[in-house]
């Protein structure tokens, strides 16, 4: 089969090879492989994708069965679809505790209407599905394009297409009457970060709850609590500080900027918690109950009396999330797939076992963060 090929200059030094059959016209490969590079050359990846995904479905062609794509898509998917996603599916826990909550959602259900808002590889969605039984109405809602279309694809290879409506949009743009016959009995919402709020699961939770959630509807998860302990670890803190000097030059104009505490304190992934030494035992900042609206601005003096004696050097963050009231999930578990968040204290302050501390914890719905004001 003849073939037009194209290298394309990603960035110097890196280069991508296209080759493109002419079995359907060389003008439709030429036109494929210009939207493609211009795209590419931009770092624009979504409108890349769509373009191309656009274009060969004037074709007749899908993006995911067409063999010259294939190094393509490989892009796409490490540029467009969170590696979020295979943590997510390997974490035979999490897994287990939403199958469990949904086989006894599913099963007090009756013949009624389940939505999964943020369905990703759609294996919630899929859950109920194969849980329920009779008539009832499964609509997934992904926002995402490309997880979008892998979720599509996913539900065709399980035979689940025609059983699961799945809406590629923001579960704001969902219209009772139009994506939904009726307001939903069952909520499955699982975006939960490794925070639990930057996904948006307070605004997703507080719009579905107005406006398409029945009053008294079943909510999967149904509480999360975010717990902080005092930790000494020098390595975190020095990672998560800036320097005075690089290769000999002078920092400390930026450093004075960035380890401010006026800002808000930057959160940091904490891949291995046998490395800090707890200097408290857990304290709870905040309670998310999603049965109900959840306040999208909470902010709380917190004080935590010292267990041990040492140097501060920030507030571990972790969770713990109830799926329901016999299935609970800690972030703090090592084959989770949430990761520990870790919060610096910039000062160089020593504690003594018994010392009271004491910092302002808070929260903005729609920020991604949340912010600790430390008391001296």
């Amino acid at each position: 089969m003849s073939k037009i090929a194209k290298e394309i200059v990603l960035v110097p030094g890196v280069s991508l090879r296209l080759e493109m059959p002419v079995e359907h016209g060389e003008k439709f490969a030429n036109d494929l492989i210009e939207a493609i590079e211009i795209l590419l050359k931009e770092k624009n990846y979504l409108g890349s994708y769509l373009k191309a995904r656009d274009v060969l479905a004037t074709r007749g062609l899908s993006i995911f069965d067409a063999p010259f794509m294939k190094t393509l898509l490989s892009i796409y998917t490490k540029k467009l679809a969170p590696a979020m996603h295979t943590y997510m599916v390997n974490d035979s826990s999490r897994n287990d505790s939403f199958h469990n909550a949904i086989i006894k959602a599913m099963e007090k259900a009756g013949d009624k209407i389940v939505l999964d808002i943020g369905s990703g590889s759609g294996i919630l969605a899929m859950m109920c599905a194969k849980e329920g039984v009779g008539e009832k109405e499964i609509i997934a809602c992904e926002v995402n394009p490309l997880v979008a279309d892998l979720c599509e694809l996913t539900l065709k290879q399980n035979g689940l297409d025609k059983r699961i409506k799945l809406v590629k949009k923001k579960s704001s743009e969902l219209e009772v009457g139009e994506h939904l016959s009726d307001k939903a009995d069952i909520l499955v919402s699982e975006v939960i970060a490794d925070n639990i709020i930057s996904e948006g699961i307070i605004s997703t939770v507080n719009h579905a709850h107005e406006q398409l959630l029945k009053k008294g509807g079943t909510v999967i998860p149904k509480r999360a609590c975010l717990y902080g302990v005092l930790i000494e670890d020098q390595s975190l803190r020095e990672q998560s500080k800036f320097p005075e000097t690089v290769n000999g030059f002078d920092m400390t104009g930026m450093q004075n900027i960035f380890n401010s505490e006026i800002l808000y304190p930057d959160e940091y992934f904490v891949r291995n918690i046998n490395s800090n030494k707890h200097l408290s035992d857990k304290v709870e900042l905040f309670d998310f109950d999603f049965t109900k609206k959840v306040a999208v601005h909470q902010e709380s003096l917190i004080s935590v009396r010292a267990t041990h004696s040492g140097s501060l050097h920030g507030l571990l963050l972790f969770f713990t999330l109830d799926v329901d009231d016999d299935n609970t999930i800690n972030s703090l578990d090592e084959a989770s797939c949430w990761i520990p968040k870790f919060i610096p204290h910039y000062g160089n302050k020593k504690i003594a076992k018994g010392d009271l501390i004491e910092f302002v914890c808070s929260y903005q719905s729609g920020l991604p963060f949340i912010n600790v004001d430390w008391r001296e």
